[in-house]
């Protein structure tokens, strides 16, 4: 559970260094991460694979729900300190 945990953390925090940064305005806007096909914004690149962080979301229902919790996640996480500036 704790690595489950920490593997979310982690996604939210890597989707999140470009707003943080102030490069763009939102995760989905940086187009050269992973967000966007985990958040199914667009299809997966044959060297990508996101059912790992998409089942901490929902590993029963249909894939568009995980991703739209996975969304949800990361949202909530902007108004977030990034981790380690506490």
């Amino acid at each position: 559970m704790q690595k489950d945990t920490y593997l979310l953390e982690l996604a939210r925090y890597i989707a999140l260094n470009p707003v943080r940064a102030q490069m763009v305005r939102s995760a989905k806007a940086w187009r050269w991460s992973s967000y966007r096909a985990t958040a199914g914004y667009e299809e997966n690149a044959a060297c990508l694979t996101t059912e790992r962080i998409l089942a901490g979301f929902d590993k029963t229902k249909p894939k568009r729900i995980a991703q739209q919790h996975y969304r949800d996640f990361v949202k909530a996480g902007k108004e977030q300190p990034s981790p380690g500036n506490d």
